[in-house]
């Protein structure tokens, strides 16, 4: 689950899952289109965080769904550092 009010910010109390308020979104390929924040979809999310860290794209269609709930979180914990 990542929290959708607070992805970018650091006052998760939870960081093992990234949870902070009643409002989850749970990480899986089929919520790629909905908000995980004010701004932005999951799918925006990925790909805005790998034009950040100057990762390539990687094929989200591909990956199983452990490797994208790991690869978002992955991506989430960089925005915290």
């Amino acid at each position: 689950m990542i929290c959708k009010d607070c992805l970018f910010h650091k006052e998760c109390n939870n960081e093992q899952d990234k949870i902070c308020s009643d409002f989850l979104l749970e990480i899986c390929k089929s919520n790629l289109y909905k908000k995980v924040n004010e701004e932005e979809t999951l799918l925006e999310f990925i790909r805005n965080s790998e034009k950040e860290f100057d990762f390539e794209e990687e094929d989200l269609e591909t990956m199983s769904e452990d490797d994208f709930t790991e690869y978002v979180n992955y991506l989430a914990e960089l925005w915290d550092k």
